[in-house]
């Protein structure tokens, strides 16, 4: 009869083919069983990893903010800060982006008044293209 641990050393021994085999029996079940728990995926869970742990901190799916026991809260919220900095970034300069093309677009179709002559409708407009020009430019300072 199989125990438990011997079906998972054979899981373990077809995952890892021969070169896997090194060590003792009750090392590589330890090791597999440390790396399922490491690639778990929990459901509707945010996690955020360090090159040192595993995990740092997550935001599980019921809101509740959990640190990994071998991290402290303020270095676990210093580093996902550090890990969020850039996509925050990346998020505004898109923001930023997109408001000034759409400033730019709303000078661009904007109308003469009626009461202007068509030299003068024809200055609006070309007052208006280099306005929203301007306004695109800005982005390449």
């Amino acid at each position: 009869m199989k125990t438990e641990e011997d079906e998972a050393f054979e899981e373990l021994a077809k995952k890892q083919g021969d070169w896997g085999m090194q060590g003792s029996r009750k090392h590589q079940i330890l090791r597999y069983v440390q790396d399922q728990e490491r690639n778990a995926v929990v459901p509707n869970t945010i996690a955020f990893h360090s090159n040192n742990v595993d995990w740092v901190m997550r935001i599980t799916a019921d809101r509740r903010i959990e640190v990994n026991e071998g991290v402290e809260v303020t270095e676990a919220a210093r580093l996902v800060l550090d890990a969020m900095q850039g996509m925050l970034d990346v998020g505004l300069e898109k923001a930023v982006k997109a408001e000034r093309e759409a400033c730019a677009k709303l000078i661009e179709g904007l109308p003469a008044p009626d009461i202007y002559s068509i030299t003068d409708k024809s200055m609006w407009d070309v007052t208006c293209m280099d306005c929203a020009d301007a306004i695109r430019a800005r982005g390449n300072k």
